[in-house]
C-alpha cells in the first residue's frame, strides 16, 4: 500500500472533481514530487488506461511504479523492444505509436489517457493520437514544466490546469531537498547568440562559450566545492561534455561522460557507477533532464545557459529529491551576459514572485535578500565570494529588476549592476508617490 503525501491526495481529489465536469485537464507538480504515483493512484478508478511517455527511460520508470499497483499481467508496454497486447494498463512511448499501430491503438476502448511530460502534447504525434481516438476517453496531462519554448499553451489541447504546486512550497514543507544556489557571472557576452526553437542556438553557444578559461573555471569549481558531493554537470553539447569530462579526469577527478548515442549497455554501466559512487561527477548535455531519477545527487552545475524556464527547472529538478543523509543540493549557475537567460527566480511561482518584485525602497530589497525564503531565488553576495575568479563581475541586477525597468519604460544601460537596479526602482517608486501627491 502506497502512503500518499498530503499534496498528492489534494491533486487526486482535484483530478476526480474536475473530471465530473470536464473531459481534459492537466496538473503541474515539480520533479521529485511523485507525479507517477499520483496519476497511477487515479487509474484505479478506471477499467482501462493508456499512458503515453516520451522516452524509454520513462517507460521503464512508469512500468516499475505500476507494479506497485497492479499485477504483472495487468500491465502491457509498447516501445523500446516491447510489443505487447494492450492490457488494463498500457504504457506506450509516443514515437512507437504510428502507422498501423496508431490506427490499432486509437480503435481501442480506453476510459482514461494519461500524458506524462505533458508539455510535449502540442507536438503533432500527440495530436494525431488524441484526435484519432474512436472512443473519446478522459485525458489527464502531467508535467513538471508547463512552459514551452515555442510559446504554445497546454490549455489548447488539455484545456484546464486542475492542480499545481511549486518547488518553493515543497521545499518549504520539507518534501523536496533544499537548494544552496550560486550564480557565477562571467565576462562573456552572448547577447548576439541567435535563438533556435525558442532557446539559444547550441552550435553558436559552443563556439562562444567552450573556451579554456571558462572550462577551467568549471573544473576549479568542481575541485574546490564539490569534492564530497555527487555532481551532475549540464553541458552545451556532446563535444562540450566530453571536453569538460576529459579536463576533470586529467585533474584527478572521478568523472564520466554520457550521451544518447551510446548503446544501452554502456550507458547503464556508467549510470550504475554513478549511483554506487565509483564516480561522483557525470557530464551530459540534456540527456538526463527527463526520466532520470537518482535522489542521491546533491550537486548540479549549469554549464549551459538557457532561455527556457522549463529546461532550467528540469535541470534543477535532478537534485531536488530527498535522500538519507542529504543536507541540500548545491547548485552553481554559470551566468554569461544575457538578460533573457532563465535563472533561479523561475523556480518560484507567480504568487511568490510577486512578493519579491513589489519593492518600495533599497532597504526593502536588502531585507528580502536576507530572508531565508529568497535563497532559492537569488544568491547572497557572501556566497558568491566562494567562487570568485578573475572572470567574475560584481553582482548584476536580478531578472525581476530588469522586468520592472522594462515594464515601466525606464531606460538603462547594460550590464546593469544590482545597486544601480535598486536605485532606479526606488527612484521610480518615489517619483510615483510624488506625482500622486504623497509627501
Amino acid at each position: 500500500m502506497v502512503k500518499l503525501r498530503s499534496y498528492q491526495i489534494d491533486a487526486i481529489n482535484a483530478i476526480i472533481e474536475t473530471f465530473k465536469t470536464q473531459e481534459r485537464q492537466y496538473i503541474e507538480m515539480p520533479t521529485g514530487a511523485g507525479k507517477t504515483i499520483t496519476f497511477l493512484s487515479v487509474t484505479k478508478r478506471y477499467q482501462r488506461t493508456l499512458i503515453i511517455v516520451p522516452s524509454k527511460e520513462l517507460l521503464r520508470q512508469v512500468y516499475e511504479s505500476a507494479l506497485i499497483f497492479y499485477q504483472k499481467d495487468e500491465i502491457s508496454r509498447k516501445g523500446s523492444g516491447h510489443y505487447e497486447k494492450p492490457s488494463k494498463i498500457h504504457i506506450c512511448i509516443i514515437n512507437s505509436i504510428r502507422r498501423d499501430y496508431l490506427e490499432y491503438i486509437t480503435g481501442q476502448t480506453f476510459d482514461l489517457v494519461i500524458i506524462d511530460e505533458a508539455h510535449h502534447s502540442q507536438a503533432s504525434s500527440y495530436k494525431r493520437l488524441i484526435n484519432g481516438m474512436v472512443f473519446a476517453p478522459k485525458i489527464l496531462g502531467v508535467t513538471a514544466t508547463p512552459d514551452r519554448s515555442d510559446g504554445l499553451l497546454l490549455n489548447e489541447i488539455l484545456h484546464n490546469c486542475s492542480y499545481k504546486i511549486d518547488i518553493f512550497t515543497l521545499i518549504e514543507e520539507d518534501f523536496l531537498s533544499n537548494i544552496e544556489g550560486y550564480r557565477v557571472k562571467t565576462k562573456i557576452d552572448i547577447m548576439d547568440i541567435e535563438s533556435k526553437n525558442g532557446d539559444f542556438c547550441l552550435r553558436d553557444l559552443f563556439k562562444k562559450l567552450c573556451v579554456s578559461s571558462r572550462n577551467e573555471m568549471i573544473v576549479n569549481i568542481c575541485r574546490n566545492e564539490f569534492q564530497k558531493r555527487k555532481l551532475l554537470i549540464f553541458c552545451i553539447n556532446i563535444d562540450h561534455s566530453m571536453i569538460i569530462n576529459n579536463l576533470l579526469k586529467s585533474n584527478g577527478l572521478e568523472s564520466a561522460h554520457i550521451d544518447g548515442y551510446m548503446n544501452s549497455e554502456e550507458r547503464n554501466s556508467i549510470l550504475s557507477s554513478f549511483r554506487n559512487g565509483e564516480i561522483n561527477i557525470l557530464c551530459n548535455c540534456q540527456l538526463l533532464t527527463e526520466g532520470f531519477d537518482e535522489p542521491s545527487i546533491d550537486g548540479i552545475i549549469l554549464a549551459r545557459p538557457t532561455r527556457s524556464k522549463a529546461l532550467f527547472r528540469q535541470m534543477i529538478g535532478r537534485g531536488l529529491r530527498k535522500f538519507q543523509g542529504k543536507k541540500n543540493c548545491k547548485i552553481v549557475d554559470i551566468v554569461d551576459n544575457h538578460k533573457y537567460s532563465a535563472g533561479f527566480n523561475c523556480l518560484i511561482s507567480d504568487e511568490h514572485l510577486a512578493e519579491i518584485e513589489e519593492f518600495k525602497s533599497i532597504e526593502d530589497i536588502q531585507k528580502h535578500l536576507g530572508d531565508e525564503r529568497i535563497k532559492i531565488c537569488e544568491f547572497k553576495l557572501v556566497k558568491a565570494n566562494l567562487f570568485l575568479t578573475n572572470e567574475i563581475d560584481d553582482l548584476n541586477a536580478t531578472d525581476s529588476m530588469i522586468k520592472y525597468l522594462e515594464d515601466n519604460n525606464i531606460i538603462f544601460y547594460e550590464p546593469l549592476s544590482f545597486d544601480e537596479g535598486c536605485f532606479m526602482m526606488w527612484f521610480n517608486e518615489l517619483k510615483k508617490e510624488y506625482l500622486n501627491g504623497c509627501n
